[in-house]
């Protein structure tokens, strides 16, 4: 697996306020992601960190969730999600997922980015729950997906995660 962690430009001295919001780096990644172009799926995974997972279909006990027609139509609480405690807890899979992420990066919200690792139990590990994610990309929903896109810590890092490229490391 290939991960790719960004962090947001706020911290830059160059950055104007408003990349300070992570409301606003969100909204702006729903409204590409939405797009009929690059629209696929949204994953959510019961991590220990989901936000409101009931309200968005979650069973109690259930560990991950492609979201259905009532959960994407709720965008507001797509994006609550990914910025309240989201550790990785909502899961984007695009279509055309290069165009989505030039799209998305050229907006400037996010610097360049380093390749990292999930589920090494360090205190930077954003995963919380590895099995959440493992069960997923192992599920015949997820064996098939190319590239997933999430936030973590109020959006302040957006990940690429490649299943298929490099190693698999937790």
């Amino acid at each position: 697996m290939l991960v790719v962690e960004h962090d947001n430009t706020w911290f830059a001295d160059v950055a104007p306020k408003s990349y300070r919001d992570p409301e606003a780096r969100v909204r702006a990644f729903l409204t590409l992601f939405y797009q009929a172009k690059f629209f696929g799926q949204i994953v959510l995974l019961n991590n220990g960190y989901l936000r409101d997972a009931e309200a968005l279909g979650f069973d109690k006990g259930g560990i991950f969730n492609v979201a259905g027609p009532a959960v994407l139509a709720d965008r507001y609480s797509i994006l609550r999600a990914c910025t309240s405690r989201g550790h990785l807890s909502v899961l984007f899979v695009p279509k055309n997922h290069q165009e989505l992420l030039a799209a998305f990066l050229g907006l400037g919200f996010y610097q360049s980015g380093n390749n990292t690792e999930f589920g090494t139990g360090t205190r930077r590990d954003p995963l919380g729950n590895p099995n959440a994610l493992r069960n997923y990309l192992q599920s015949e929903n997820g064996r098939a997906v190319e590239c997933l896109l999430s936030f973590s810590h109020d959006a302040e890092q957006f990940y690429e995660v490649y299943p298929h490229q490099g190693t698999d490391t937790f």
